[in-house]
Order: C-alpha cells, then sequence, then structure tokens
C-alpha cells in the first residue's frame, strides 16, 4: 500500500500514528509524510533557527518508522492565513502519489493548525466516488503543563501498540526542542485510556470516515474495529 500521512507539525505524526506508521513499515508499505509547518520564522533554539533543528530532529525520527518526509515549511500559526496555498500544495502531492491510505489530525481541535490541515485534507478524501482508506488521529500536546488539543474524539478503531512502545519513546525523545519528557507524559496517559478502551496495554485511536466499503483487507492486521457502526444508510 501506498500510504500517505498528513500532519501541521514535525511532532505530530509520531505522537499521533508512529505506533500504526511503525507497524505498516514493518509489513513492506510505503510511507510519505507530509509536515505542514517547522516552526514559527522568528524563534530559536540553542542559538540556531529552530525550523532547521525542527526539521532536523523529524527527520530523524522519521527515519525510525520508514516515512519519507515532506516540509512545506510554512510558519507555525499560518496554516488558517495560508489555505489556499496549502489546499494547492496537497492536491499536487495526492496527484503524485495516489495514496491508498491517508491519516490527519481530527478536525475538532483547539489548535488552528491542526484544523486547517484537516479540513484540506478532508477535501480530498471526502468528495463523491473517493473510496480511498481515510483515518483521523489524535494528539496531545507536551508543553510545560501538558493538555489534550484534540477533543470530543471517539476511535472507530485501535492499534495496539503495546509491543513496540519503547520504539514510540524513541521516536518522541528525537524532539529535544519541543519538551520530549512532556509529550511522552502526556500522550502516555491517552494510550493506556485507549488501550483499556480496546482490551490491551496500550493502543492509539482512530477514527475511519472511509465511504461506503468494509476495511481494505491489507489494514485488518493493524488494527482493533469497535462494535460500533453508523446506522444503515448514513455511512
Amino acid at each position: 500500500m501506498d500510504c500517505l500521512v498528513v500532519s501541521a507539525h514535525t511532532d505530530d505524526v509520531e505522537t499521533g500514528a508512529s505506533g500504526l506508521m511503525i507497524k505498516l513499515n514493518r509489513a513492506g508499505h510505503k510511507i510519505t509524510s507530509v509536515v505542514a509547518t517547522s516552526a514559527r520564522h522568528d524563534t530559536y533554539f540553542e542559538g540556531r533557527p529552530q525550523r532547521f533543528v525542527r526539521e532536523e530532529e523529524s527527520i530523524k525520527s522519521h527515519n525510525c518508522f520508514g516515512a519519507t518526509p515532506i516540509f512545506l515549511t510554512l510558519p507555525t500559526q499560518s496554516l488558517l492565513l495560508t489555505t489556499p496555498y496549502l489546499f494547492e500544495e496537497i492536491k499536487k502531492i495526492f496527484e503524485k502519489h495516489k495514496p491508498d491510505l491517508i491519516l490527519t489530525h481530527w478536525p475538532v481541535d483547539v489548535h488552528p493548525d491542526h484544523q486547517a490541515v484537516s479540513i484540506v485534507t478532508s477535501r480530498f478524501c471526502l468528495e463523491r466516488g473517493v473510496n480511498t482508506e481515510f483515518f483521523y488521529f489524535e494528539v496531545r500536546a507536551g508543553t510545560t503543563i501538558p493538555y489534550k488539543q484534540t477533543i470530543h474524539f471517539c476511535p472507530t478503531h485501535y492499534v495496539d501498540i503495546s509491543d513496540i512502545l519503547e520504539e514510540k519513546k524513541k521516536i518522541l525523545f528525537f524532539h529535544r526542542s519541543q519538551n520530549p519528557q512532556g509529550l511522552w507524559d502526556s500522550n502516555l496517559e491517552s494510550w493506556r485510556f485507549r488501550g483499556e478502551q480496546s482490551d490491551v496495554r496500550f493502543a492509539e485511536g482512530y477514527v475511519r470516515v472511509t465511504r461506503n466499503k468494509p476495511l481494505h483487507e491489507e489494514l485488518k492486521q493493524f488494527f482493533i474495529e469497535t462494535t460500533y457502526r453508523l446506522p444503515k444508510g448514513l455511512t
């Protein structure tokens, strides 16, 4: 499968979906990761422009889960103002890769960059007649006081990450500029809760919004499905 994940910041896919990425990579699937922003362009970390630092951190983490990153290098907090450019860039990537699986942010989120990426990506996946496998993931901030960014998120599917938790930790700790301990502590709580929901120790949660078809056969080995189903006619 050709898999495409679209995220707003350099640590988003690591927190939200790196467990699934690790498993997809091990199974031989191709992964491309679009990262819309790198940093605020006037900020620095240890004397260096933060944009370059964050992209270097992201390249290291992407290497761990076998994904090829594409950096759009837009400024953080700018995406609601640059939606036309973002739309055109993601459209080009969609047309080039023609992905079988797409993942992005859940749209109900406190961060405006997450909202913008989700809406633009959803635009391509929810057109009439499009049946590409499409999932949303959730994220939590790792700031001084970690907090939940994605809200009202009720997973339809889970990925068991109990056996690869240490790999996810290694991936998060490449992001030295982003308080990795805060990222770890905040998201570990979420992964433990999703594990309780899916009867495993730790899990990532996803919402599947693919139109009008059962889960792709090649994805069944990765996902734990919930028993909830939409009423007939509402899919």
